[in-house]
């Protein structure tokens, strides 16, 4: 398995970077280790595109989802993460670059959910299907 994607909710900031597995600036990996993260972790903003409004200027406005989101991206699939009560979306990004089968690992919204939303930013080497995830 190549890159593993994981996107976390959490209530705030502070509630994620004090998570002990899950927290920005660390994490725990197999072995009970941990290892600093700040290059593999990014908050992100996820909405649903199809509640997007258009302003007065023409300009597309998009409505966060509630919530301290997280994007953190590994090289390998850790279970502490995967199994995390936070976690929202979990993908394989080579199989998901490649179009393949199978490359929502975990996923706790419904299909129609999943295909309405949207993250930015996301890691250079992401190519995200938008629309057609499930």
């Amino acid at each position: 398995m190549g890159q593993t994607n994981y996107v976390l909710k959490f209530s705030s900031r502070a509630a994620a970077q004090a998570d002990a597995v899950a927290g920005l600036e660390t994490i725990l990996d197999d072995q009970g280790a941990r290892q600093w993260l700040a290059s593999n972790s990014v908050e992100v903003t996820i909405w649903r595109n199809s509640q997007d409004t258009v302003d007065g200027s023409g300009n597309v406005v998009h409505t966060p989802l509630s919530g301290f989101f997280v994007l953190i991206s590994l090289d390998r699939v850790v279970d502490a993460l995967l199994n995390h009560s936070a976690v929202q979306l979990v993908i394989d990004r080579d199989k998901m670059n490649a179009r393949q089968p199978g490359f929502i690992l975990k996923s706790g919204v419904s299909n129609a959910i999943l295909q309405d939303l949207r993250i930015s930013p996301i890691f250079a080497g992401m190519d995200v299907p938008w629309g057609v995830m499930n």
